[in-house]
């Protein structure tokens, strides 16, 4: 006797018949599910009031309509195929060979003339920060830094000053700290009318916790860096970002909005495919079950339990079958239900797997009238049109990742993603590199925008002579316009100057 199984995916599923799936199944009216949703819900000391949340005293301006939009981010890009590389080939083309100091040449021909070698004292600061073990080494928290700024399009530097900062004996500025962005809010204990708009000058916070187990961690308080008084607080952060339109007080990043339903497609296309190929190549038949016939029969259900109830009061024997499911009780679970799911899909598999023995057999079930209409179980041959679905996939596949790569400003010849799997000339790609090369200083100043500040507190030289770190990124000079013998090649290549 062949063995039947139902596997179940929410309020999907599918009936298999000694291991091949012999039909699917779908219950109609069910919402679609997505991981990002899964951690909803979980704010049970949240009172959420439109685009603020009051949390034990604090009003915290609210991070995406469900004050986990970092979250959702990663979610999305974490699942894709090939953003995540993306954003790393960003980081690395943005910090290049690392930071160095420069002035900024005001001619013809602007450019950076590299003067690190001059003030030396400004490295020996920075090398303190690897024996300090409240900081991390610069090159790692730069890092990171550039990592959050490619993600969410801000940072949270937590600003660390010396005892001696007001009285000029040191250094006033000890370094700075990278916070991870996704567990920083800003926000204040002032009451604010909830009649109007937070604002960002009303946040004079910036609280640290797990947003998504808010219930379970607890919240690190810490004030807010003053522009106009740096030295104000012993320790405080600031929060840097890119400023978009109607964006009031977190960046949105700019590329996740319009991206968000390719990045959800090409996330869920190797599912499909998965899916097709383990169920619907011998599954030709799939099933919908209409959610009012769900609806009906857990009533009736419930009403069997009360029933039940009412006759163990009164030691009266227990009705315990019901539409071939047994073990009913006095008490209701939606167990019960699933057995009976359950047993009408082995039903409905029973009539479409037996070899000749189905001759009088029939299923039945009822119709029920809604405000949408008769829904009834409805039977539907799925078409064996393997090359058709799989084409269609990898086709929406091809078109997402030029979505991605244009939404993150990245041309495709220097992605590793090249049109249709031809490969790009050098000459494209060297001239589609120094064109983004070009590019980059306009994210870069607010990557290092609180390094330089703390750059010309700690050192006012430095401001009176325009001094700034920056990245140094080179072009690679042109193969025709070098010699043989230093040509990038598979054994010889020229390291001072390889593309990150």
């Amino acid at each position: 006797m062949s063995e039947i199984t139902i596997e179940r995916y929410d309020r999907n599923g599918a009936a298999m018949v000694d291991g091949n799936c012999v039909l699917t199944f779908s219950i109609l009216g069910a919402s679609e599910s997505y991981p990002v949703e899964a951690d909803k819900g979980n704010y049970n000391r949240f009172i959420v009031l439109g685009d603020r949340v009051r949390i034990e005293g604090y009003t915290i301006a609210t991070h995406g309509s469900d004050n986990n939009l970092p979250d959702t981010v990663k979610q999305y890009v974490s699942n894709n195929p090939v953003l995540p590389e993306i954003l790393k080939k960003q980081i690395r083309m943005m910090y290049g060979q690392g930071p160095g100091l420069y002035q900024q040449k005001e001619t013809d021909t602007p450019g950076r003339e590299w003067v690190s070698d001059k003030y030396p004292d400004v490295f020996k600061w920075f090398n303190s920060w690897d024996t300090d073990q409240d900081l991390e080494p610069l090159h790692r928290y730069l890092k990171l830094a550039i990592h959050d700024y490619y993600y969410m399009e801000g940072l949270y530097n937590k600003w660390m000053f010396n005892k001696s900062r007001r009285t000029g004996d040191n250094l006033p500025v000890r370094g700075l700290k990278f916070l991870n962005g996704a567990r920083c809010r800003l926000g204040t204990t002032k009451v604010i009318d909830t009649r109007m708009t937070i604002k960002d000058e009303e946040c004079d916070l910036v609280l640290f916790a797990h947003w998504d187990r808010i219930n379970i961690y607890e919240m690190v308080e810490y004030q807010r860096f003053e522009n106009s008084n740096p030295l104000k607080y012993p320790v405080c952060v600031n929060y840097v970002r890119d400023n978009g339109f109607d964006e009031d007080i977190y960046s949105l990043p700019t590329y996740f909005y319009g991206l968000m339903e390719w990045i959800k497609g090409s996330n869920l296309s190797p599912k499909y495919v998965n899916s097709y190929l383990k169920n619907s190549l011998s599954a030709k038949i799939h099933v919908i079950i209409p959610n009012a016939w769900i609806a009906n029969k857990e009533e009736t259900l419930k009403s069997i339990c009360r029933d039940n109830e009412a006759r163990k009061a009164n030691n009266k024997k227990l009705i315990t079958e019901y539409e071939g499911i047994t073990g009913i009780g006095a008490e209701f679970s939606l167990s019960l239900l699933e057995k009976l799911i359950d047993s009408k899909i082995k039903q409905v598999t029973e009539l479409l797997a037996g070899q000749g023995e189905n001759q009088g057999k029939a299923f039945w079930s009822r119709s029920f009238l809604t405000e949408q209409g008769l829904e009834t179980w409805d039977f539907k041959e799925i078409p064996m049109k393997y090359k058709e679905f799989t084409d269609s996939i990898l086709s929406f596949n091809t078109n997402s990742m030029k979505m991605i790569l244009a939404g993150k400003g990245l041309d495709p010849a220097i992605s590793n993603l090249g049109n249709d799997g031809i490969f790009n000339s050098g000459s494209q790609i060297y001239y589609s590199y120094l064109v983004y090369l070009d590019t980059l200083g306009y994210a870069e100043e607010y990557i290092l925008e609180d390094l330089n500040r703390a750059l010309w507190i700690n050192f006012p030289i430095l401001k009176n002579d325009n001094v700034k770190l920056g990245f140094k990124r080179f072009a690679p000079p042109r193969q025709s316009e070098t010699a043989p013998a230093n040509r990038m090649d598979a054994t010889n290549q020229n390291k001072n100057n390889q593309m990150p």
